[in-house]
């Protein structure tokens, strides 16, 4: 059996001591007129059709699109185990691991060794109480949005604490398990929540002086008056120079350029996706029926190498070029967990210990055996598995 998962002691401290922090810290609050950029939103935007090239469009299972390059154990001093890889971010030296689970943040370095963890838990500048997403920022830096403080926390290239944006209260705040982008120094964007109909989705800020500057993207206003949830949001991630935005309440995709503007949009090729109709029964008392339209197949999660995107619904993967053309519509899961994110042309994914070794597909099995990973794997913690997408 594997071992108990203990919280890693001597990597978090609970200590909130300030006096070895810097505290650098800011506030962000948006009028509710401030979003009615719409002239920022093309009327009728192109609308890209799903093609299925020959070849690529056969293909069934994810494996058959990724070609395993490594798998990584993962150590962690004196056998404290961690218990799932919630997310992964890839840096030029290292990876950098959340453990939404026990409240943990660590780096490895690229053959898998704990080097430190990254922050800590407290209530102090710099400590975060509940670790939701981990975010590669500019220059080598890392964010991490807490949701019980409603904050994002920059940690420089050496994960020393370096600022921190405290976004406020509703109706104004960031979504509290939205990605975020910031890849320069002075432009954070992220999806926000807002009684303001008219306002658009995504918000740009600089968050040196704290300033909105533009939005985009136009909300999906009918889920909240007809009772359901207000999270319109579900995907949001930003490749190359384009922000991709879908929702859980719509099978649509849509493109926009880094200044706003929408370049493209695309439905995907879903055979029973959510529309508008849906909720016209939903009160806020009916969450049982409001349940059951999460069952349906919807946008969860963009992963993308330089040139494709993977779509995942929660059943399978959509396949598609950065453009939005879908390639393949229907690839199956592989006995991994979904995706957890890329770099270049790498794509990362979780292998947990299993007592059952013939759940490993036959090719993870094999590097496992070669590696001499599977006299120690029912209890040790999850391995990195590292995949390239075939030529």
């Amino acid at each position: 059996m594997r071992l108990t998962l203990i919280t890693l002691i001597i990597l978090i401290s609970g200590c909130s001591s300030q006096d070895t922090i810097r505290n650098t810290t800011y506030s962000i609050n948006f009028p509710l007129n401030e979003q009615k950029t719409t002239s920022l939103l093309v009327d009728k935007p192109k609308t890209i059709s799903p093609s299925h090239p020959s070849g690529l469009d056969e293909l069934k299972q994810l494996d058959q699109v990724l070609e395993v390059k490594d798998i990584l154990r993962l150590t962690t001093p004196d056998s404290h185990l961690f218990s799932r890889i919630s997310q992964l971010e890839a840096f030029d030296n290292s990876y950098v691991i959340l453990d939404r689970a026990l409240n943990l943040v660590m780096e490895f370095d690229k053959n898998g060794v704990f080097m430190a963890p990254v922050g800590r838990t407290g209530q102090g500048p710099g400590e975060y109480q509940a670790p939701f997403v981990i975010k590669k920022c500019f220059g080598e830096k890392l964010g991490i949005l807490d949701t019980t403080s409603g904050k994002v926390l920059l940690y420089n290239e050496k994960r020393e604490f370096e600022q921190e944006i405290y976004l406020a209260a509703p109706p104004h705040q960031i979504y509290p398990d939205a990605n975020f982008i910031w890849k320069q120094k002075n432009t954070f964007v992220a999806p926000y929540i807002t009684q303001n109909f008219e306002a658009t989705r995504i918000v740009n800020f600089n968050p040196v002086t704290m300033t909105p500057s533009w939005g985009f993207g136009k909300r999906l206003d009918y889920t909240r008056r007809k009772g359901a949830s207000g999270w319109e949001y579900s995907c949001f991630e930003q490749f190359n120079e384009h922000y991709w935005i879908a929702s859980p309440y719509s099978n649509k995709v849509e493109i926009y350029s880094n200044q706003g503007f929408l370049s493209s949009s695309f439905d995907l090729p879903i055979k029973e996706p959510l529309k508008e109709s849906d909720f016209d029964e939903i009160t806020r008392h009916t969450k049982k029926r409001n349940s059951e339209l999460f069952t349906k197949e919807r946008p969860l999660k963009f992963v993308g190498t330089k040139d494709l995107v993977f779509i995942f619904t929660g059943y399978r993967y959509i396949l598609t070029d950065q453009n939005g053309k879908t390639l393949n519509a229907n690839l199956k899961p592989a006995k991994i967990r979904p995706l957890l994110s890329s770099k270049g042309n790498e794509v990362y994914s979780e292998i947990l210990p299993l007592e059952n070794k013939d759940s490993f597909n036959a090719h993870d099995y094999e590097i496992l055996k070669q590696k001499g990973y599977l006299a120690t794997i029912e209890d040790d913690n999850p391995y990195l598995r590292i995949s390239v997408v075939k030529p």
